[in-house]
């Protein structure tokens, strides 16, 4: 069990409680138990091992606000992405990967520590994909138009394809 009990601000602030108030207590996979466990067993003997903190600093307090910026900039570099990446997504990913994986919504909600659907929605971007989905789902609902226009009808694609993802398409209605 990973236990979430305080909240660090951006002017590195230190609050005794996590940003809802609550003690947020997450039950973890084996498999990210053995990653934690295997983390901590690497941290140097000295102030870093003797911290309360899952990640320290040198010292053994908290880290900077930037302390992550250095790292993903090499790992972008590395992976040779071409737009910018920042630790900062991070909170944007985990919304988004569990809404791909339908992971329930109270159960999202739990890990990430939001208190309202609000905020698990204001962390939250629907890709295209999502988006392309989302309008094949409710084209396919509207059935066949009677006119001899089977668009519609075709639960998978949506209809037929009037274009690729990415190009600007006219039609007639």
């Amino acid at each position: 069990m990973l236990l979430i009990r305080r909240s660090q601000t951006v002017k590195n602030e230190v609050m005794a409680r996590n940003k809802t108030g609550r003690q947020q207590r997450l039950l973890l996979p084996p498999a990210l138990v053995d990653i934690v466990k295997w983390h901590v067993e690497q941290l140097p003997d000295g102030p870093m091992a003797e911290s309360d903190l899952l990640c320290p600093s040198e010292k053994g307090g908290v880290r900077s606000a930037s302390s992550l910026d250095k790292p993903f900039a090499s790992i972008s570099k590395t992976l040779k992405l071409t737009k910018d990446n920042t630790p900062r997504a991070m909170r944007r990913t985990l919304q988004d990967l569990a809404r791909a994986d339908q992971v329930a919504d109270i159960v999202t909600l739990a890990i990430s520590g939001h208190a309202t659907a609000e905020m698990q929605q204001h962390y939250s971007t629907a890709g295209a994909d999502e988006q392309l989905a989302g309008l094949a789902k409710v084209i396919s609902l509207a059935g066949p138009r009677g006119d001899g226009d089977d668009r519609g009808t075709d639960a998978r694609s949506g209809g037929k394809v009037v274009g690729q993802l990415g190009e600007e398409v006219t039609t007639a209605s």
